[in-house]
């Protein structure tokens, strides 16, 4: 269930497992293909694929549980947030990028194209990641 207010921010909670990535950049679509530039939209279907993909990979979310997508629309910027279920072992952070190994390009990638970007704890154990992208 989509949750709008008149701060142009919504919420939602998708499903875990392979098709996670898939539902939020439809959700995203939906919500701001019209109105978001091109450029836009790719860096925001392309970083939070990233945070939702982390979610799944890293804090183990299947098909039966939650992850939150949060999206908010200010005058200057974008932010969009991702919960995770609260099972990962360590805190998201950016790794060195290593071309030998495949993968771990995630955050570092949050880091180069976001204007903004950050971890939050929530109730002690999951992480919401989240970024602004400038309008």
């Amino acid at each position: 269930m989509v949750v709008a207010s008149a701060t142009e921010a919504w919420s939602t909670k998708i499903p875990g497992g392979v098709e996670a990535a898939c539902t939020a950049r439809e959700l995203l679509t939906e919500m701001f293909g019209d109105t978001t530039p091109d450029a836009t939209m790719h860096d925001l279907h392309l970083l939070t694929t990233e945070l939702v993909t982390n979610a799944v990979l890293h804090a183990g979310a299947g098909d039966s549980d939650a992850i939150e997508l949060r999206v908010a629309a200010g005058a200057d910027a974008l932010r969009v947030s991702v919960t995770d279920p609260g099972r990962a072992h360590d805190t998201p952070h950016v790794e060195e990028p290593d071309p030998e190994t495949p993968g771990g390009m995630g955050l570092y990638l949050v880091e180069q194209i976001s204007s903004a970007w950050g971890v939050e704890s929530v109730d002690g154990r999951a992480h919401r990641v989240w970024f602004e992208l400038a309008a």
